[in-house]
């Protein structure tokens, strides 16, 4: 079943919001300017309603954010490109966001010791292992991952779902 809309901001705000890599990389793209967002390869799914979305959710939550060095990994692969310049233009933006995140860090045996790695990834383990410290909330807009945080009893909405259900709890 679902997060109940204000159960899952009741936990956003008292515990704080785990951002998924792709809504990490959304967050980056829109934040340097949204009109880029549908040409990004990595954006191009999402809309800029659901952008600005994200980012009145991140402002309810107090600005409490939490990433995985995972999870930094792979926005930092998908967000520079081949510019050997130095010149990524969502450089800046991708490290305020992560500035400004606390880190949930979990060695990599602890990763490696889930049988759900075979089937989620990396990254996606290292949110599970994060969730069951932290207790914070998370978002995504991963099927899989969702339907087994859903499946362990975490606090979890779909970027998608929630913009759709959710748009009367977050204004």
């Amino acid at each position: 079943m679902p997060s109940d809309p204000p159960e899952f901001l009741r936990a956003c705000t008292t515990k704080g919001l785990l951002i998924d890599s792709n809504l990490l990389i959304l967050l980056a793209v829109g934040g340097r300017d949204p009109s880029y967002i549908p040409s990004h390869p990595k954006t191009s799914s999402y809309t800029k309603d659901e952008y600005d979305f994200l980012v009145r959710l991140i402002k309810l939550c107090n600005q409490r954010i939490f990433v995985t060095p995972y999870l930094l990994a792979e926005v930092s692969n998908h967000t520079i490109d081949d510019d050997r310049q130095g010149n990524n233009p969502y450089y800046a933006t991708a490290r305020k966001i992560v500035e400004s995140a606390e880190e949930a860090y979990h060695h990599k045996d602890n990763i490696l010791s889930l049988p759900e790695l075979r089937y989620l990834g990396f990254s996606d383990v290292s949110i599970l292992r994060a969730v069951e410290d932290i207790e914070c909330a998370v978002i995504t807009n991963d099927g899989k991952l969702y339907s087994k945080l859903l499946e362990k009893g975490c606090n979890a909405v779909h970027l998608q779902t929630f913009c759709a259900y959710g748009q009367s709890y977050i204004k």
